[in-house]
């Protein structure tokens, strides 16, 4: 049984700028844990030395501290050390490559093998709504179900709710995910011409579609650069010590941030497969986990 580490105060590279983040006094109240942390004077992001301005490719900031996150602390003169971690570009890449491996010796998500098998945003769309709140070999076998039945947009709306319900039974919410389809497919064939949208905007605003589905969208479906921040992606990073967010809308930020952009897209798979076989959310594999000499084990309380 391995003991919870204590917490260094967070901070990461973005380019040559090291952006800190420091964590609320006892007595204090933060307005976002984990955010950046305005200086005393009020005139700007406290940055690390040597703070010049370099890019990092096509993804990231560039190091520019006025796209960070804006939010702050109630008693901004309070200062603890600082420590600067080691998530540069190279140990970036080297995670990527362990996932990939690792990825190897298991499963295709669903998802993915949906984008595969048919190359279809629609697909990637049913799939992805049908996913919610289920297991993913739940979500592959409805998936399939309903698309024997109808595979386009018109034959989805012409399709009675009860029918869909059935067909991707039992998927959570299977009945209230079928109306939702069902309205979707209207919805793409009267206002889009039958396409999946290829902006956020549009997507989110289809009944059922919130941030994650609309980045998996266009990421998966389209091949537009997005992060799709689900339990994995949000919890994974965080317990590795990568980032300190509480919210997947916060994760979504820090890692645009942190990751570039040529990762953006298949981060999501290699996270969710990873976390689905490996770094389970109580208990994690730690003793044959392949990232253990790049992870503080951030909340970890107990581990096989």
């Amino acid at each position: 049984v391995s003991q919870q580490r204590r917490r260094p105060p967070r901070s990461f590279l973005g380019g040559a700028a090291t952006f800190r983040f420091e964590p609320c006094r006892p007595s204090g109240k933060c307005t976002e844990r984990g955010r950046a942390l305005r200086n005393p004077e009020g005139r700007g992001w406290k940055t690390g030395s040597g703070a010049a301005s370099g890019g990092r490719g096509s993804g990231g900031s560039g190091g520019d501290p006025s796209a960070l996150p804006k939010a702050g602390v109630e008693d901004p003169s309070y200062h603890i050390p600082l420590m600067t971690t080691i998530w540069d570009q190279p140990t970036i890449r080297d995670l990527v490559a362990r996932l990939e491996l690792f990825r190897e010796s298991c499963r295709v998500t669903t998802l993915v093998e949906v984008e595969r098998a048919t190359r279809s945003p629609f697909h990637v769309l049913v799939a992805c709504v049908i996913s919610l709140r289920t297991k993913d070999q739940v979500t592959a076998e409805a998936s399939a179900r309903l698309f024997a039945l109808a595979e386009t947009p018109e034959a989805l709306a012409q399709l009675a709710e009860g029918v869909i319900a059935k067909a991707i039974f039992p998927a959570g919410f299977y009945n209230t995910k079928a109306r939702q389809l069902r309205e979707i497919s209207a919805i793409l064939v009267s206002e889009h011409g039958s396409d999946v949208p290829k902006n956020e905007n549009d997507l989110l605003a289809l009944p059922g579609v919130g941030r994650k589905t609309a980045n998996l969208v266009l990421g998966i479906g389209h091949g537009i650069p997005a992060i799709c921040v689900d339990t994995h992606v949000h919890r994974i990073p965080n317990r590795m010590g990568m980032i300190e967010t509480l919210k997947p809308e916060q994760t979504e930020k820090a890692l645009m941030l942190l990751l570039l952009k040529d990762v953006w897209i298949p981060i999501n798979d290699l996270l969710v497969t990873f976390g689905q076989n490996q770094c389970h959310p109580v208990s994690p594999r730690c003793s044959t986990c392949p990232l253990e000499d790049l992870c503080e084990r951030v909340g970890v309380e107990r581990s096989r």
